[in-house]
């Protein structure tokens, strides 16, 4: 008959087995949302930039015409603020560069994502190790981002061959420590899972998913955004 202390050992394997998996949709669903809003610059932009700028010139049009009038100044710093923000993002996402890979690949990519935090999340491995396992999660999940699976290999080939942490759940002996460990690894996934259900219940990830042709929405968007831009010549005129 097993032991309480050899049960919460097979305990610890069983919540390091969904701490994985929910980093994995937690990655899954940040490409996601990523993924969209870099096509979504890219794509509109520099119309977006365009009508951005008008309304800018357009606010600091009324307030020369009635510069005491205390509205019209807010309006046009918050124009100021959002050129000055949206342009902030433009420029990175139009740096921004991810590989294009096939269904194989895309397989691959996920299977070595979750190697590699199976074998350095800062939350099995001992305290020592934690501040570097950290930084190594964040080029993890960055490589995933970008689909660089040549990243990923190196990051791989370092985990499994250098073995450069040692995990919490392949020392842990003592009784009262496995029980403490079992006891954080349930607060860290509960506070994962809270991460990927506040993530998908935002209004951006639910307006991604309910389109169902991608091509068409820009499509349309970008016929609208023509239409504002438009309407903001003449009113500058």
């Amino acid at each position: 008959q097993e032991s309480h202390c050899e049960k919460q050992k097979k305990e610890i394997k069983v919540l390091s087995e969904e701490l994985i998996k929910l980093e994995d949709e937690i990655s899954e669903t940040e490409k996601l949302i990523h993924s969209f809003e870099i096509r979504h610059t890219k794509e509109l932009g520099e119309l977006i930039m365009q009508i951005l700028d008008l309304r800018s010139k357009i606010a600091a049009k009324k307030v020369m015409n009635e510069p005491a009038n205390f509205a019209y100044q807010e309006e046009f710093e918050l124009a100021q603020n959002n050129k000055k923000e949206y342009q902030s993002t433009y420029d990175e996402t139009n740096n921004e560069f991810t590989a294009k890979l096939d269904n194989n690949k895309k397989a691959e990519l996920k299977e070595k994502f979750r190697k590699i935090v199976n074998l350095t999340h800062p939350d099995k491995v001992i305290e020592e190790y934690k501040t570097k396992a950290q930084e190594l999660f964040i080029k993890t999940k960055k490589a995933k981002e970008d689909n660089n699976i040549e990243a990923l290999d190196e990051i791989l080939e370092y985990v499994e061959h250098g073995k450069p942490f040692a995990l919490k759940e392949d020392i842990l002996q003592d009784c009262t420590a496995v029980v403490a460990e079992v006891k954080y690894l349930k607060h860290v996934t509960d506070e994962l899972r809270g991460k990927v259900n506040k993530m998908r219940n935002s209004e951006g990830y639910k307006t991604i998913i309910s389109i169902v042709n991608r091509d068409d929405y820009f499509k349309e968007n970008r016929k609208s955004l023509q239409e504002e831009l438009r309407k903001l010549k003449k009113q500058l005129v």
